[in-house]
């Protein structure tokens, strides 16, 4: 870890003892202001954005819709919602996944606050994004109801489901992405990302 201006530079490395096919992912969580639309999430150009694929209980997406616009995200209703403006306002706790990012970057715009954060990272490993959006959905412990925050999460991988589905033929994989990665015995790699931050207003 390095500090640089105005950013925080990681390197994790990885070396496993055999080889094995893995999914790989990073877990940054970002603050939420209180206020419903306080923040707004700029995320890249991408193919499409998947719903998590079952019914977590906890969610009003269409479960695994799949669909091209975060600020018209189909619910199950029928209607949609507006996933770019946090916290939400509902009690809801959604996870969506960023398919083919044309750019490694997400960034959150606290206006409450007056900063932008951004989490960058380096594709060679990480070929998708998750997005978790923890807004108050969550009653049991440790959530309590009172979590908020977003999760912007660099993976290859289907979801955060583990090795049994996402390094298996999983509808993702099936679509052309890659949910989970190759390692060899003995050779380091190398994951790269960093988070930045600026005042703004």
């Amino acid at each position: 870890m390095t500090c640089a201006e105005g950013a925080v530079e990681f390197v994790d490395s990885i070396t496993v003892r055999k080889d094995c096919r893995l999914p790989l992912g990073l877990h940054p969580i970002l603050r939420l202001p209180e206020d419903e639309g306080a923040a707004r999430i700029e995320a890249p150009e991408c193919d499409a954005y998947w719903a998590l694929p079952i019914d977590s209980g906890t969610s009003v997406l269409e479960v695994g819709a799949v669909f091209e616009d975060l600020a018209a995200a189909p619910r199950s209703d029928g209607s949609t919602i507006d996933l770019t403006r946090v916290p939400l306002g509902v009690e809801v706790d959604e996870i969506v996944l960023i398919a083919g990012p044309k750019e490694p970057r997400v960034v959150l715009v606290n206006e409450a606050e007056g900063y932008r954060v951004g989490v960058e990272w380096d594709p060679t490993y990480l070929k998708s994004a998750m997005l978790w959006m923890s807004n108050r959905g969550r009653k049991g412990l440790p959530w309590g109801g009172t979590n908020l925050c977003l999760g912007v999460e660099p993976i290859t991988s289907a979801f955060d489901f583990g090795q049994g589905v996402s390094a298996g033929d999983n509808p993702l994989a099936k679509a052309g992405y890659s949910t989970a990665v190759d390692f060899e015995a003995g050779r380091t790699y190398e994951v790269r990302h960093r988070i930045a931050a600026e005042r703004i207003g």
